[in-house]
């Protein structure tokens, strides 16, 4: 069950008091886990991405039949990315007048303490301080992007549970690292062209996994940060050029 703590989600063990949506309720009193309800938030349900979802895949599948690789990326792209303007947050309006003393300007402002960041505008003397990311936007309904990735998780849960706890070596957002037991297992729910079942992504023999999204597959090395061209050195720090945005060098001073 979901935590978010200091900006960070993570997975905690023992008793905690957190927010859960259908899925991960009615699993959490199926096992007894859930002790107690403090709220409750109710809405009318409804299949609200069917004909989004059945349209762009069948295209993505076209494109990829018709061998346009970039095409069927966008396809994907759009799937993916739908159920998170749901969630986005959108700026707060924390001032707004009149100032015809000061000439148009426009600068961040960052919070030394708490790293939050305000635009102050002043545009043909009408001057506005807004606050970034603070609130939820207009169409924002948090509950639609809350579903959305709390189903994917249980079936990602469901799946580690077909293939065995113990046959699983690693699992990300929508994969999973397995062994041969555990590909035996899952094998049945293979097809690279039906929507929600699985493929074969890569095959290894040699697989070192040092943490959460860290690890070298084969040939293939994946740390988060870090792309794929830096160069790594004899003491294992990367070296690779960045291009520092204005927000990033001020809040370092």
């Amino acid at each position: 069950y979901a935590v978010r703590v200091d900006k960070k989600l993570i997975f905690p063990i023992g008793q905690f008091t957190t927010y859960l949506t259908t899925g991960s309720l009615l699993y959490g009193i199926k096992a007894g886990h859930v002790k107690k309800v403090l709220q409750v938030a109710c809405y009318r349900k409804a299949n609200i991405f069917h004909d989004f979802i059945d349209y762009f895949y069948g295209k993505r599948l076209e494109y990829r039949k018709d061998s346009n690789p970039a095409f069927s990326y966008v396809c994907k792209l759009i799937m993916n990315s739908l159920y998170g303007k749901f969630g986005q947050r959108t700026s707060r309006l924390i001032h707004s007048g009149v100032n015809g003393k000061v000439e148009d300007i426009r600068r961040l402002i960052i919070d030394a303490k708490t790293h939050e960041t305000s635009i102050h505008q002043v545009f043909f003397g009408l001057e506005t301080i807004t606050a970034q990311g603070e609130q939820e936007a207009v169409n924002s309904v948090p509950a639609i992007s809350a579903h959305v990735t709390d189903y994917a998780r249980l079936y990602l849960w469901k799946l580690i549970e077909i293939a065995g706890v113990k046959n699983c070596y690693y699992c990300d957002t929508d994969s999973l690292i397995v062994n041969e037991k555990g590909y035996t297992k899952l094998r049945i729910l293979l097809d690279p062209d039906l929507l929600g079942w699985l493929k074969i992504e890569k095959e290894s023999t040699n697989v070192d996994i040092r943490g959460a999204k860290n690890y070298t597959f084969g040939g293939d090395t994946k740390i988060k940060g870090i792309p794929r061209k830096a160069k790594r050195s004899k003491s294992g720090s990367y070296t690779y050029p960045v291009f520092p945005s204005m927000i990033g060098e001020l809040r370092k001073g």
